[in-house]
């Protein structure tokens, strides 16, 4: 997806910019019933299919093997300098977003500004939503810029495929099925080497001036408190790698500089 403004020497501010993806994976109790989690490291949102009594004896596949997913790849702007951080992914009730037969655009506004990753744990008619750019008053496309955003859509009709090292059996190899398919997507991105991150090495040098230190932390902490800092690299700011940053990067830049004992991570 590609966002410009419609005058291209002009911005344009207070933009909330992001999808809705509908699957409606098959259930046994009802064709729209799903279940939802996320994965905040690959931001990943997926749907599984549900079965009421859990048996596959009157399926032709076992409906709580069967999932399906989207997850952001990267997005870029024309310096082509490649970025993963996600504002926002969840699974929302569709009952949230529509009645009489439509959609209404200011239920999706009020779901695509809540930040983080959230798994609806309701059995429900289900839809996944991401929200790529958004911020307290919306976010600024700048005038002659261009918004790059990739994504990767994935199904998974069984769990034939072998689960990811360390994880379940079960309905969860469906669920590690569909997180190789995502990986895979990933790193087919990478291949092409059209944009490379702006973070090298570890998290934490939030100011790019090459060596993590208390600069940083005030540069963090006038983001994060709306002093006006602009982060030259979110991978970067992103110090506990989690997917957003927020108070929780703060808290381990403090623990890491202060010999607390947080061990920075790689960069994505």
């Amino acid at each position: 997806m590609q966002v410009f403004p419609a005058t291209i020497g002009s911005s344009v501010s207070g933009l909330v910019i992001g999808e809705q993806y509908d699957f409606d994976v098959p259930s046994d109790s009802n064709g729209s019933n799903n279940v939802a989690g996320v994965d905040a490291a690959r931001r990943l949102v997926w749907l599984r299919g549900f079965n009421s009594l859990d048996t596959v004896s009157t399926d032709c596949v076992d409906n709580s093997k069967r999932y399906a997913g989207v997850a952001l790849l990267n997005w870029f702007m024309k310096n082509k300098t490649c970025f993963d951080s996600l504002y926002a992914g969840k699974a929302v009730d569709n009952r949230a977003l529509q009645g009489g037969g439509g959609y209404f655009p200011d239920s999706f506004v009020t779901q695509m500004h809540v930040p983080n990753m959230i798994a609806n744990t309701e059995v429900e008619d289900q839809a996944m939503m991401m929200t790529y750019k958004d911020g307290p008053s919306g976010w600024t496309l700048p005038a002659n810029d261009t918004l790059t955003i990739i994504t990767a859509m994935a199904t998974v009709m069984t769990s034939a495929n072998p689960p990811l090292q360390g994880a379940t059996t079960g309905s969860g190899g469906g669920l590690d099925s569909l997180k190789k398919a995502i990986d895979k997507a990933k790193n087919f991105m990478r291949r092409l080497g059209f944009c490379a991150s702006c973070c090298q090495g570890k998290t934490g040098n939030v100011n790019m001036t090459g060596i993590v230190d208390l600069s940083d932390l005030s540069a963090l902490v006038s983001y994060l408190t709306g002093g006006g800092y602009v982060l030259p690299c979110q991978p970067a700011a992103n110090v506990n790698a989690a997917g957003i940053v927020d108070l929780s990067d703060l808290s381990a830049l403090v623990s890491y500089l202060t010999g607390g004992g947080y061990v920075l991570p790689n960069c994505g």
